[in-house]
């Protein structure tokens, strides 16, 4: 199993191909459609993502291994390209390791500029869904 500073820079490394924004945008996009396909109605009011323009739906599961693994849904192109990155960065990690990956994963947005909006209505997609993460491992 890979760890989280791993994924980080498998992930960081596809993001230096990228010239320009719009680049950018195409693989967020392209993260977003390696998102396992989910149905709405398999989520919950308390799986629901506050604060964001689009729903967004995020469930955790703990396993027997003592690892969390994540579904999620949402229509979004964009966020679902930001949640797909997450996803494949704490999925199957331990609870401990997810709690305390925040600051690894902000350096990280800042790396890639992940940051700087994509699209302007997106602007705290990224942040708003990682701490949801965080507190649905909690």
């Amino acid at each position: 199993m890979s760890t989280i500073q791993e994924r980080l820079d498998e992930v960081a490394e596809d993001f230096k191909g990228t010239t320009d924004r719009r680049e950018q945008l195409e693989l967020v996009i392209e993260y977003g459609e390696e998102l396992p396909k989910t149905k709405k109605e398999t989520f919950t009011e308390e799986d629901k993502v506050p604060g964001c323009v689009s729903d967004v739906f995020i469930s955790a599961h703990n396993s027997e291994r003592g690892t969390v693994t994540f579904t999620a849904f949402t229509e979004s192109l964009v966020t679902k390209g930001y949640v797909a990155i997450i996803i494949h960065i704490l999925n199957d990690l331990p609870k401990e390791e997810i709690i305390n990956s925040e600051e690894k994963i902000a350096n990280f947005i800042k790396e890639t500029q992940l940051d700087v909006s994509l699209v302007p209505t997106r602007t705290n997609a990224f942040g708003r869904v990682l701490k949801f993460m965080i507190e649905k491992t909690s």
